[in-house]
């Protein structure tokens, strides 16, 4: 990774590169904001936003660690969270409201290009992680996934203009020719393996 930032750009990162006691090159960087993708990042966020929820008064749920409650004005307000993807709902719009102006003050990161900025959707219906939740029908939560799902569709779409005898497009090939990762007998059925029982 050293050699192809050096490469793209040598006189911006060039004069950075060190060498590790392992001999091998290195490029340290201050970082702006998380790291996204890595392990021991999600795991730092987890520590760093929980301990800000308990500091908030908030408790978890002994079942679901990424949900958190708390009662504010005799009702609960509840706090559902998938990293920085948060779902906040309180009967009071206004203790939801104070609720965001908390998160903004602690994780809101603005940057110089004006990025970073938190984004905020109130109301009936909203699209998280993927679901839309309907809260339209009083007493009645509609969770569905089709616009998701179609999004899957059109990236899929996107990914190669080839298509093969059976309708599905690849977007690469192995040196094997396979169109996947996967062995060519993944959905081949041996009849000779042995059976599990049925109760198995």
């Amino acid at each position: 990774m050293v050699d192809v930032l050096v490469k793209v750009a040598p006189k911006v990162y060039g004069p950075y590169v060190s060498t590790n006691k392992q001999g091998r090159k290195q490029l340290l960087v201050k970082c702006l904001n998380a790291i996204y993708g890595t392990m021991v990042a999600s795991l730092l966020y987890y520590r760093k936003f929980t301990r800000s929820l308990k500091n908030q008064g908030y408790k978890m749920n002994p079942y679901v660690h990424c949900i958190w409650n708390k009662i504010v004005e005799k009702k609960q307000i509840t706090i559902g969270f998938h990293v920085d993807d948060c779902k906040v709902s309180h009967q009071s719009v206004r203790v939801v409201n104070n609720a965001i102006k908390w998160l903004r003050k602690d994780y809101e990161s603005i940057f110089k290009d004006g990025s970073g900025a938190m984004v905020v959707h109130q109301g009936k219906v909203h699209k998280y992680l993927g679901m839309t939740i309907d809260f339209n029908t009083k007493g009645i939560v509609e969770v569905s996934m089709v616009d998701y799902v179609k999004d899957i569709i059109i990236a899929w779409d996107k990914a190669s203009d080839e298509v093969e005898s059976d309708g599905f497009k690849i977007n690469y090939r192995r040196s094997s020719g396979q169109p996947t990762p996967a062995p060519s007998n993944l959905f081949t059925i041996d009849e000779d393996a042995t059976k599990l029982q049925e109760k198995k």
